[in-house]
């Protein structure tokens, strides 16, 4: 069971047992659950959810794997520098999120943290809206070094991260009911009453 205050932001990554892919995701706790059932309703921001776990089910898209963040980084172009977000990580590449203006494939970027040091050179893949993922320039020996330590501490988060799994004893599978918390409408009316 998940227990988290209400308004605290998680990161969830769903795993699959048919594909070594996974889908990370933002999400914001919305409630708890009560009536004697433990879980969370989370609010997730995750506009391409769907997508997402289709493809990772289809097949490998990627050559390495790749490592959920939440993290700010600074993004340096020839259009100027910029704060973003690095939302995964691998030592092939990184996606990054809130990026404004336009990029397009094959444009270099300048990676580094919020210090300014750890600076990787990375080539744009694909732009979409305010989101783009690039692959790190790896003939350049300090890129490598550097994303090779942004993995190993993004990995070693994950680690101290607690695993949350299906209730065993839900029969949602079987085709029978699924067990829930209380719908967070109900839950308000529920302690607004007592």
């Amino acid at each position: 069971a998940l227990h988290a205050d209400i308004g605290a932001h998680v990161l969830i990554e769903l795993g699959f047992s048919a594909s070594e892919q996974s889908v990370t995701f933002a999400a914001r706790v919305h409630a708890s659950g009560t009536a004697g059932f433990d879980g969370a309703w989370l609010e997730m921001f995750a506009p391409r959810l769907v997508d997402e776990v289709r493809l990772a089910l289809a097949k490998p898209r990627r050559r390495f794997r790749r490592v959920a963040t939440d993290r700010l980084v600074r993004v340096h172009s020839q259009k100027g520098a910029a704060v973003a977000r690095l939302l995964d990580v691998g030592l092939g590449g990184a996606r990054l999120g809130g990026v404004s203006g336009r990029f397009f494939p094959g444009d270099e970027l300048r990676v580094s943290d919020m210090k300014g040091t750890e600076e990787m050179r990375t080539r744009v893949i694909w732009s979409r809206g305010s989101e783009l993922a690039s692959e790190f320039v790896r003939s350049d020996s300090a890129t490598r070094s550097a994303a090779i330590r942004l993995v190993s501490t993004s990995v070693e988060a994950w680690a101290a991260a607690r695993t949350v799994c299906h209730p065993a004893a839900c029969q949602c599978q079987n085709g029978g009911q699924l067990l829930e918390p209380l719908l967070p409408r109900a839950m308000h009316r529920r302690q607004v009453s007592l």
